[in-house]
């Protein structure tokens, strides 16, 4: 394996890595599931995209309460005010939001994990928070499809939590696949989406589309991976990058990862990926990195450099100053890429210089 070097990876304690290549540091989802087994460490905690206070001023004043969080999330407390959590770390300054996010890793001694709090300071909210308003339609399930999504991505993370199938990608029928389609418990569903989906994608857009069900939206930008017209499923996931749910958006550019991965001959929009680097989630700057990687491994992506060092090197400079594995290590090879240099991950001074020079 390349540097950044991959880490198997848990996100709340299930979520399937597959949407990166073996070389790469995976990405992953954002969606909670089971707590993790005894032995755990939180072994750093971050925060992001805020000028009004530093990391040492936070940690000030709320280590505690994030350690307790971390406490609780592990022994999946119910007990535990996330709501009171939220409303401190707001008032440390004037922000749109504020979100904890806790991934975990897989390591030989046990689970590793590292919380990041994510921020969005009021005055950069038009331009990190530029979503479409709520959808308010209702949409039909065409063939059943959706629920049986939904079904499907269930068995997949029971099989993954009990140590019966792996998280790492396989070679899947579509532009984008969950786990392994041909284990027999999920077969069936596997082979039905490959089949029905093609026959129903105008419904499926729609339902991505305008659907007041984010959960629904979620299940459409899978499904609508199965269909046979890839520039057509670029245009509808990079459409969806804009949803409001965080994990509409993280499932529309889990897709595009695979594409910018695996499938060179789809193009794929720059600026929509730029600006999703600096979006206000974790998962967001995971996702939007990781198709970024895709596309600068790609042939003739020198020509994109410039571009996006002018647009987000700062934005990946500040990635690159994370403990968090899933936004660092992508950072670290993006830059790599770009600078044709192999400065230290932490160096930051010869970055930071970089950049600069780069930028002149």
């Amino acid at each position: 394996m390349s540097t950044p070097k991959p880490r198997s990876l848990l996100t709340f304690a299930l979520v399937t890595a597959c949407a990166s290549t073996p070389a790469r540091p995976p990405a992953p989802a954002s969606t909670p599931a089971a707590p993790a087994a005894a032995a755990s460490e939180l072994v750093a905690i971050d925060m992001f995209g805020t000028r009004q206070i530093s990391r040492e001023q936070l940690l000030a004043a709320r280590e505690a309460e994030l350690r307790a969080y971390f406490e609780a999330m592990i022994r999946d407390d119910p007990a535990f005010d996330i709501a009171a959590l939220v409303a401190g770390l707001d008032k440390l300054g004037d922000f749109a939001t504020v979100a904890p996010a806790l991934i975990g890793y897989y390591e030989p001694g046990g689970m590793k994990y590292y919380l990041t709090v994510d921020f969005v300071d009021r005055a950069d909210a038009a331009r990190r928070m530029p979503f479409l308003p709520a959808p308010t339609g209702a949409h039909a399930d065409p063939a059943g499809l959706i629920a049986d999504w939904i079904t499907y991505e269930t068995r997949i993370f029971a099989l993954m939590g009990a140590g019966e199938m792996s998280p790492q990608r396989v070679a899947c029928p579509a532009f984008h696949c969950i786990g392994d389609g041909t284990h027999p418990q999920v077969k069936a569903l596997a082979d039905r989406f490959a089949a029905q989906v093609p026959a129903h994608v105008d419904a499926l857009a729609a339902i991505l589309r305008d659907d007041r069900d984010a959960r629904r939206r979620a299940a459409a930008v899978y499904l609508l991976a199965y269909a046979a017209d890839g520039p057509a499923l670029v245009q509808q996931a990079v459409g969806a990058f804009r949803d409001r749910d965080s994990l509409v958006r993280n499932n529309a550019m889990r897709v595009v990862v695979d594409i910018a991965a695996f499938h060179p001959g789809l193009e794929v929009p720059l600026e929509p990926v730029l600006a999703a680097l600096d979006y206000p989630t974790t998962a967001d700057r995971n996702k939007a990195s990781a198709i970024l990687d895709g596309l600068l491994a790609r042939p003739g992506a020198a020509a994109r450099h410039p571009e996006v060092i002018a647009r987000a090197g700062a934005t990946l400079l500040a990635m690159l100053r994370l403990e968090q594995p899933n936004n660092h290590d992508f950072a670290y090879s993006i830059l790599k890429a770009l600078s044709d240099q192999s400065f230290g991950e932490r160096d930051y001074a010869a970055w930071d210089a970089w950049l600069a020079s780069a930028r002149r």
